[in-house]
C-alpha cells in the first residue's frame, strides 16, 4: 500500500472504477447470471485447499477492503472524496 498507505487512495479508486462499470457482478446478481466471464469461471474452480470450501469472489475480496477503508472514518473520506458520482454511487451499493 506504500508509505503512509499512499495508494490506498488510488486502490480505492480503482475498485470503484470497476464496480461502476459492472466489471465486477455482486454475486447472485440476476442481471449477470447468463453472461458467464472469465472472473466467473475462474471463482467456481477456485477451492480453499484447507477444507474444500469456496475461496471468496473477487466482488467479495475488493467489498472487503473497502470495509476496511471505511472503518477510518477519515481516510474512507479522503479516498471517496476523489471519486466521481458514479463510483461513489456503486462504493455505497457495495458496502450497503
Amino acid at each position: 500500500m506504500g508509505a503512509n498507505n499512499a495508494s490506498l487512495v488510488r486502490i480505492v479508486a480503482a475498485i470503484a472504477r470497476v464496480l461502476s462499470e459492472k466489471g465486477l457482478p455482486r454475486p447472485g446478481d440476476p442481471d449477470q447470471e447468463d453472461q458467464p466471464t472469465k472472473f466467473s469461471q475462474a471463482q467456481e474452480q477456485q477451492r480453499n485447499g484447507v477444507n474444500g470450501a469456496k475461496a471468496p469472489s473477487v466482488y467479495e475480496r475488493c467489498v472487503s477492503i473497502l470495509r476496511l477503508v471505511r472503518d477510518n472514518g477519515p481516510v474512507f473520506e479522503a479516498c471517496v472524496g476523489q471519486l466521481d458520482e458514479k463510483e461513489k454511487q456503486a462504493v455505497a451499493e457495495a458496502l450497503a
